[in-house]
């Protein structure tokens, strides 16, 4: 089975979809594709239920029965949490993804973010396994770490390998951003990143604006 990407309307329609009302689109059989609005900094940290860095020690698919009892393939990934920011303090976390490969069958969800074992990340998740992806505002909910080869710090990368150059360029589009990176300067590091996250959560705190979940 090999369904082909179809795109959805607007992003706070897309991560509010429950897996039934997946499953009810792609039956014909077609699969959505992820579109999101750009998020700014503050809403990527205010609405997030969990951010942590972490490390990706397994990857794997499987077959699994969803709330409105239609079978769909989900990619489950398994994080070894290195420091949480938000949430409840967990020495691993598991982000449930829509779509995957078991044997010879693919569900495909267009723009769904992929990781592979041996990765290490910052991830902001929310809802996790009630929606179709784990990480708020999808691909912007995740930037990847990566060791600097002159100075011995870990430096932030988008999923399409652009360089994070500082939390002002978290609403840009990936093609913006990889343009602008030429100009603004190198990949910020992973711990001025962790200090501006702190900074917002505590700014939030202060003003009430953190969102329950």
């Amino acid at each position: 089975m090999k369904l082909k990407p179809q795109r959805l309307p607007a992003a706070s329609a897309v991560l509010a979809l429950t897996l039934g009302l997946f499953v009810a689109l792609v039956a014909v059989p077609r699969a959505a594709a992820i579109s999101v609005e750009p998020p700014s900094f503050t809403d990527l940290v205010a609405k997030s239920d969990d951010i942590l860095a972490g490390m990706v020690t397994d990857v794997h698919s499987r077959w699994v029965v969803n709330s409105a009892g239609h079978r769909v393939i989900k990619t489950f990934v398994t994080v070894r949490v290195d420091d949480q920011m938000k949430g409840a303090t967990e020495s691993t976390k598991v982000l449930e993804f829509l779509g995957g490969t078991v044997g010879h069958q693919t569900m495909e969800v267009g723009g769904m973010p992929r990781f592979t074992k041996g990765q290490r990340a910052w991830f902001f998740i929310r809802d996790n396994g009630a929606t179709l992806c784990p990480l708020i505002y999808a691909h912007h909910g995740a930037y990847l770490l990566k060791r600097d080869p002159i100075s011995p710090s870990d430096r932030l990368y988008r999923l399409n390998g652009a360089p994070l150059t500082s939390i002002d360029a978290i609403g840009q589009s990936d093609d913006h951003a990889s343009t602008a990176a030429v100009v603004s300067g190198p990949a910020m590091s992973s711990a001025d990143f962790g200090q501006a996250i702190s900074r917002e959560l505590r700014e939030l705190e202060l003003n009430q604006k953190v969102q329950v979940p």
